[in-house]
């Protein structure tokens, strides 16, 4: 059994948030005001609730910014700062990181959402399965500004669809779900990146993995995320609601 005081979490906060700006400025995207603290805040307490100790933070846009905030506030956190220079996209970040990574088994996360779940199922979920890769998926009807995850009865995903794409009729026993930016990896997954520095997860590196074990672990409630003006004020309103907005 995965224990969640051992494993590692790479956390995606380098974004530029440009969907955002009317909203935030230039503030970086995952430090994004909720009440008092930042976005990225809430994630990391919640990780630090659910037992995890150590915190990769894949910094870009605005890093100084988040790197000094996260060194006064770091929860009990063992927080180490994986900077990117120029944009690397979200696989070029994660690749970037590659290095910080300790252990066989770690998770890799989207710094501007967040996930009512329990880690620690996911990384038993993972484990059983003997995958390479499982995403967190959702069963909130997919947004018409994301693409969609098609899954197999046996757990297995089978394609990714873009936005443009998401009608196209689904194999029968097959679900439709959306991505919700949480990944448990083995650290064989390293063998598998791209040659170039720059590259998308979700659009180069994904969907050239669906010849190995990729599984979708599924949960109930949906998730917040903060990517446009809209889901941000959506974001603010249901924290504040559970209380942890009021931090």
């Amino acid at each position: 059994m995965a224990h969640t005081g051992t494993t590692d979490v790479v956390v995606l906060a380098g974004g530029l948030g440009t969907r955002l700006r009317s909203e935030i400025g230039l503030t970086q995207k995952t430090m994004a005001a909720i009440g008092d603290r930042p976005f990225l805040f809430f994630m990391l307490k919640r990780l630090a609730w659910q037992g995890f100790r150590r915190i990769i933070l894949c910094t870009g846009f605005q890093a100084q910014a988040v790197e000094e905030y996260f060194k006064r506030e770091p929860l009990g956190l063992d927080i180490v700062f994986s900077r990117e220079d120029t944009p690397l996209g979200t696989g070029g970040a994660f690749k970037k990181a590659a290095s910080l990574v300790q252990g066989d088994l770690f998770l890799l996360l989207n710094g501007d959402s967040l996930c009512d779940m329990d880690y620690a199922a996911l990384l038993d979920f993972h484990a059983r399965k003997q995958a390479l890769v499982t995403l967190t998926l959702s069963e909130v009807p997919p947004r018409m500004d994301t693409g969609s995850v098609i899954m197999n009865s046996s757990g297995a995903i089978v394609d990714f669809r873009e936005k443009s794409n998401r009608e196209a009729r689904v194999p029968s026993g097959h679900h439709v779900y959306v991505n919700a930016g949480v990944y448990c990896f083995n650290r064989r997954i390293f063998s598998f990146f791209p040659p170039g520095d720059v590259f998308s997860l979700e659009n180069d590196f994904f969907p050239s993995l669906l010849t190995e074990r990729v599984y979708g672990f599924v949960i109930k409630k949906g998730f917040l995320d903060i990517g446009t003006p809209q889901r941000y004020a959506e974001a603010r309103r249901d924290l504040k609601l559970t209380g942890l907005g009021e931090e």
